[in-house]
């Protein structure tokens, strides 16, 4: 697997020996982050298969460049497709190529088939019927979102869409409505493959007139289809489909790309460069199986005592994050002269998986050696010092590489969960009366007699709620003395000891209020003063990823930076004050006016305090008060 990049997009090739190539075109928004890894295992499959294989992002998603203002949205990533499709042919030597795409990357895959000549074959895995009944799906799936603690941020307005976290704005919409390839009466292909979702219209019949003017359709329901579209924590692969898939395309392949072709040398590193930073995406670490995009500024202007920023995986998302939100981070905080870097941890996004590892285990222990390596890589650009960030599990990896590697001087943990070793499971997100529900249904216990089932996870989540609510209930000096001598203390104590700010950022609804409030705890003594901080945010996501908090993240990851180049020999370590813009106002991009991410006073004084703000009119402001968690 190796990076390339081209113009705005960034790609990956699967090399392979064969005369046939295939580009592989992704769906958009969410739909992308739930298929990343499995895509990663289709393309292995079909280069084994003597198809090399070119999957990419495409401009203004996952990792690629965003296109200039007022660029054709729609028509650069069709342009995209086609370059890929020749790089493809220059990289390998194929004569020939396929294109394979998933639901809005199937219409793309479609349209830019027949824009070329020499497509040997087309499989469409789930299209819409067109770009106008995609779009209303969009627009449906914004609009009855539902909130809660996996909600990446949902709008609808007359500027565009939220879906997901992820936005168009309405000239995209636009162009995507008036996309309508399966329509075309000329085929893309000669032969083609159709995976037609099983809870979705039937489109053999839309297809006719390909058929009529001499295609060779081969039609199928797409096994596997509700396991593929989970959350990129719960997605499988369709192994049955894409075996499937796999003969389709290989079908009369050339045996042997141009061997008396020099092929130019393929590249180490996928270089991409915009006004005001460039992007390394490159493998490293051990076997050369990590990947990971370093973003610094350009011109470079990196004050060699400001510490570097390492960002980690969410759950399982891959490195761009929910919405794209460590992109954003990267690029936005390179006008500032901040070197970040961005990594798939092993087994996720593009990285190869950790020998002998059965699954997806986003809490492994192996993953601190994987943070090393990024450490690593860091210290061989020139920063031996840096602040850690990542959002749930990311915080956690985050928190605990901090405690084994000195390198890390700093960390914003955002709605750290827990602080012990244990594997994931999602009821960690359940109300507490679900869970006690789960322990009377008769059908949990028998479950959990065969060895399976929710109702151990259930009853440690509740068990751990619990405790923690007696802890709080216990008197001041015992709880007190019961928060210094417990594992998050003990951490904490020997964090503080090196040196380290930490500042720890929690959404006001978020499940880890167990963990959240433990550290508020924690945040009030004495011996933490100026180097722990307990933030709260009332409106913002599980995953910080909707604009309002981004903005917000973006500023205090800079403050905490800032604070850390400020505390070197003869330099003042007070933090300025927070700036006003910071607490933002209505979130920007398409859908209604949002209301604030209200920050929530931070640990250390008066308890429950309301601040005051302006007017608030909707039932999310309404509950947007700011309390502060000291206790006192």
């Amino acid at each position: 697997m190796i990076p390339l990049a081209a113009r705005d997009w960034l790609g990956w090739l699967h090399p392979a020996s064969g005369g046939r190539g295939v580009v592989l075109c992704p769906p958009w928004g969410f739909e992308a982050l739930c298929v990343r890894r499995s895509f990663v295992e289709l393309a292995d499959a079909l280069a084994a298969a003597g198809l090399p294989t070119l999957r990419l992002d495409l401009p203004g998603t996952g990792d690629a460049l965003d296109p200039p203002p007022g660029t054709s949205l729609v028509g650069r990533w069709i342009e995209a497709l086609l370059e890929a499709a020749r790089l493809l042919r220059e990289r390998s030597g194929a004569r020939e190529v396929a294109f394979v795409g998933l639901r809005l990357g199937a219409l793309l895959a479609a349209e830019a088939g027949g824009r070329t000549s020499g497509v040997a074959c087309l499989a469409l895995l789930a299209p819409p019927p067109s770009g106008r009944t995609y779009v209303r799906e969009l627009r449906a799936l914004a609009r009855l979102a539902p909130g809660g603690p996996t909600d990446h941020g949902s709008a609808v307005g007359a500027e565009g869409i939220v879906a997901g976290g992820f936005a168009l704005d309405a000239a995209a919409l636009a162009e995507l409505g008036r996309l309508d390839p399966l329509a075309a009466r000329r085929p893309p292909a000669p032969r083609v493959l159709l995976f037609a979702r099983p809870d979705g219209p039937p489109l053999a019949g839309a297809l006719a007139a390909w058929v009529a003017a001499g295609a060779r359709l081969e039609a199928e329901p797409f096994r596997g289809w509700s396991e593929l579209m989970r959350d990129p924590l719960l997605a499988t692969p369709p192994r049955e489909a894409f075996a499937r898939l796999v003969r389709f395309v290989a079908e009369g392949a050339p045996s042997a790309g141009r061997t008396s072709v020099a092929l130019a040398p393929l590249p180490k590193e996928a270089v991409l460069v915009s006004e005001g930073f460039v992007e390394r995406t490159l493998r490293f670490g051990p076997e050369k199986r990590l990947v990971g995009t370093l973003t610094e500024p350009s011109p470079p202007r990196v004050a060699a005592e400001r510490p570097a920023l390492l960002i980690l995986n969410t759950g399982a998302t891959p490195r761009c994050g929910p919405g794209r939100v460590a992109v954003d981070l990267a690029r936005t905080l390179a006008a500032d002269g901040i070197r970040s870097l961005r990594i798939d941890l092993g087994g996720l996004g593009d990285s190869g998986a950790e020998p002998g590892a059965n699954g997806v285990d986003i809490y492994r222990r192996g993953a601190l050696a994987e943070v090393r390596a990024a450490l690593d890589l860091l210290a061989d650009r020139g920063a031996g010092r840096v602040v850690a960030t990542g959002v749930c599990s990311g915080a956690f990896m985050a928190f605990h590489a901090a405690l084994g590697d000195p390198r890390i001087v700093g960390a914003v943990l955002v709605n750290l969960p827990r602080f012990a070793w244990r594997p994931f499971h999602p009821v960690v997100f359940l109300p507490t009366r679900t869970l006690l529900a789960l322990l009377v249904r008769p059908t949990s216990w028998s479950e959990a007699l065969a060895g399976r089932g929710e109702l151990l996870p259930a009853a440690r989540v509740l068990i751990e709620r619990i405790g923690g609510k007696l802890a709080g209930a216990l008197p001041a000096p015992l709880r007190r003395l019961a928060t210094l001598v417990s594992t998050p203390g003990r951490s904490l104590r020997a964090l503080v000891d090196r040196g380290v700010r930490l500042l720890f950022l929690y959404g006001a609804d978020d499940p880890s209020s167990a963990a959240r409030d433990r550290l508020v705890g924690l945040a009030r003594e004495p011996r933490f003063a100026g180097k722990v901080e307990v933030r709260v945010v009332e409106g913002a996501g599980h995953t910080f990823s909707d604009p309002a908090s981004r903005r917000l993240l973006s500023e205090l990851l800079r403050r905490q930076l800032d604070a850390l180049r400020r505390e070197g020999p003869g330099n003042s370590a007070a933090d300025p004050p927070l700036k006003e813009s910071v607490r933002p106002s209505a979130a920007t991009g398409p859908g209604p006016p949002r209301e604030p991410a209200t920050i929530l006073s931070p640990a250390g004084e008066d308890a429950h305090r309301k601040q005051p703000g302006p007017p608030r009119s909707s039932a999310l402001a309404r509950r947007s008060e700011a309390y502060d968690w000291s206790g006192r």
